[in-house]
This record gives C-alpha cells, structure tokens and sequence, in this order.
C-alpha cells in the first residue's frame, strides 16, 4: 500500500499494538523501514505505561514520523466502565484481567495531534458516543476528527455497525472529516456530511485509500453544544405547563 499510494497519513484501530511502543526502539526501527521512503507519519493504538513505581497503564494513540519517533500522543479520557475500569474496585467477582496491564488511568486533556494532515482530534472508540467530548476537540483546534476503535469484543458484527452510525453523526455535528481505524469494520473516511467516502465490511480484513481535508469551521454545536436542544426542551415544557386544562 505504501509502495503504490504513498499516502501522507496511515491509521492503525484502538489495540492495534499489544506492547508499549515507547519501549520498543527496535519495533520503532523496523515501522521506520515501512514509513521513510514515502515520509508517511503513523497514528496507531496501543497500551501505554508513566514507567513509574506506581506502574499507570492509558489506552493511547501515538502520532508516529517516518523516522520512527513518537511526535505526540493522546491518553483516552473517556474509560469505558468494566471494561478498562472497575467503578466497584471491592466487589472482586466484577475485576477483569487485562495480562500486564489491569487497570487503566483516564488521561489528561491534550492538543490535538499535529499530524501532516492538520491537527487531528483522536477520540477512541466509545469516546465517540459523546457529543461534548468531541466539541471539547474540535475547540481546541482539531481540523479533522480520528475514531480509533476495537470492536471485535462485540461479537455481532451488527453492535460495530450502531457504533460507526454513531461516529458518523459526530462529523455532521462539527463539520469535520473523520477517519475511523477499527479492528474488525467497518473502517471509513466519512466526509463532514456525514457521507461515507470510502469503507470497509464489517467484520471483513481491509485497506481504504481516501482523501481529507482539515477544516478550521466551528458549527454553532461546537460553539453552544446541547444548550440550544436544551432551551427548546425548556420551552416546549413551559409551553405545556401554560396550556389551559379542562
């Protein structure tokens, strides 16, 4: 793909690394080997540790050069609860065991990635379910909007397809292209419409090849978020209160 494409950016879903890449220089060696003779950057998934006594584990995304360095990374900040944390840490029966990793930590809000694309807003997987998660993105200067997910634990291909739907409606929202990375599909460049591009099957093994644009635009949900749909409820709940009875 990289021989015949030469694209600027290529997208790896949520898990797509098992192993910490800030420790592997000889994984970081052998990614060069693939990016430099097209000078393409990387944005993957993968677990991330603080190195730190207190060993704090993040499901991360990695902005990787052609040279094989880290130029950013972004910490989810929207854990998905049972699943990548424990709400009842006493209650044992509901723990769930993740190898080397148990446990992780919500990351701390972060720039968006500054890929050769324009500034990438990452939100990663169910972060892309709240609307307010990627205003706060988009208003910190994200000119395009990547979904990395890993939906293979869903087991029916049909629970992939309702997240993507959901994804979709985050790029009409704030006008942006999104790219989204998944394990098992549907992977898609949706353009700021909300029309798919390009795209995968679901729960099929795939390559797409598209064409984004970074946009700068702040729609008026960017802007406002839910106060608008908010004040038109107040009103309409007034309005119901104020009809006459009898």
């Amino acid at each position: 793909m990289l021989r015949g494409a030469h694209p600027t950016l290529v997208f790896w879903p949520e898990s797509a690394l098992t192993f910490f890449l800030e420790d592997e220089r000889l994984y970081r060696a052998a990614i060069a080997r693939l990016l430099t003779p097209s000078a393409t950057q990387l944005l993957t998934g993968g677990p991330r540790t603080d190195g730190d006594a207190t060993a704090y584990y993040y499901n991360s995304a990695f902005l990787v050069a052609a040279d094989g360095a880290i130029v950013a990374r972004y910490d989810k900040q929207q854990l998905l609860p049972f699943a990548e944390y424990f709400p009842f840490n006493s209650v044992g029966l509901l723990r769930r065991q993740f190898a080397r990793v148990r446990e992780f930590t919500p990351g701390a809000p972060s720039p968006p990635l500054p890929t050769l694309a324009g500034p990438a807003g990452v939100i990663i997987c169910n972060e892309a379910m709240f609307g307010e998660t990627v205003g706060d993105r988009v208003r910190a200067g994200a000119g395009y909007l990547v979904n990395l997910a890993n939906d293979s634990w869903g087991g029916e291909p049909k629970y992939a397809v309702q997240a993507f739907d959901m994804a979709r409606l985050r790029a009409v929202e704030q006008r942006r292209y999104l790219v989204r990375a998944s394990t098992s599909g549907p992977s898609a460049i949706v353009d700021p419409m909300g029309r798919i591009v390009v795209a995968t099957a679901p729960a099929s093994r795939g390559t797409i090849v598209g064409t984004i644009r970074s946009s700068a635009v702040l729609t008026p949900y960017a802007r406002l978020g839910d106060a608008f749909s908010i004040l038109c409820a107040a009103a309409v709940s007034v309005a119901l209160l104020q009809r006459p009875t009898g």
